[in-house]
């Protein structure tokens, strides 16, 4: 999803989308791959070494199936458990990050809380259990989850009923210059206008990993629990 306050459209380009897929979803990072004409397409990225990126996907407003989240807990809470706002729509797209009181951040790791550094996540999605060494220590954390249709609407506004017009002849606009926001990043890694950005799967942009360094994108600004999207400019 694009957060359509900080578009601000420079370059762009029609391109045929590859044979068998359909894009879900705008603000995806397209790849270059061979149409079925054997003419340029793309797809949206893997994350594996060797990927071309071409751009930004642009379409039409779409339902999303997952939005990212970030959100805060303050210290001195006196508990190992803590209650997130929504349910985590994939385990791995959980990232906490701990702050004791000298200001030293520890990036936690999900595994058995009974173990330093680690912490668990119940099957409801929301209930985290801590270590014991994070109980009165401040606490963000940064996830995906599944967003009701209101909830979709309120950042983008409603979808068009049926199929996009993208899907039906298989073309799609790509974003290849400009300023833009969006939810389809990794809310599994840190983020800030250092960030060195990469591709990921499914069409996630991310740090570090195996995929194709980006070195014409930068990070305007990282996501907050005030703003929960990725601004980027692609130079």
């Amino acid at each position: 999803m694009l957060s359509f306050d900080t578009v601000h459209l420079r370059e762009s380009q029609p391109v045929q989308v590859a044979e068998g897929i359909e894009l879900t979803v705008e603000g995806c990072a397209l790849v270059i791959t061979t149409g079925a004409d054997g003419e340029l397409a793309v797809k949206p990225s893997t994350g594996v070494e060797g990927e071309r990126f071409f751009g930004i996907n642009i379409n039409s407003t779409q339902n999303v199936d997952f939005l990212p989240k970030l959100e805060g807990f303050d210290a001195n809470r006196n508990s190992t458990t803590l209650k997130l706002t929504k349910p985590v729509a994939d385990g791995g797209s959980l990232r906490l990050v701990a702050t004791a009181t000298d200001g030293t951040k520890t990036t936690l790791t999900q595994g058995d809380a009974a173990t330093a550094g680690k912490f668990a996540l119940a099957s409801d999605g929301k209930t985290v259990t801590l270590n014991t060494a994070q109980k009165d220590q401040a606490i963000t954390a940064g996830y995906r989850y599944t967003p009701t249709v209101m909830e979709a609407a309120a950042f983008q506004g409603e979808q068009d009923a049926g199929r996009t017009a993208s899907a039906l002849i298989g073309v799609t606009t790509a974003f290849t210059k400009g300023e833009l926001a969006t939810s389809e990043f990794d809310t599994a890694v840190d983020w800030s206008p250092e960030s060195i950005v990469s591709l990921g799967a499914n069409g996630l942009l991310t740090v570090g990993g195996n995929g194709t360094v980006l070195a014409g994108v930068a990070v305007l600004k990282a996501p907050d629990e005030s703003y929960p999207f990725l601004k980027i400019v692609l130079l």
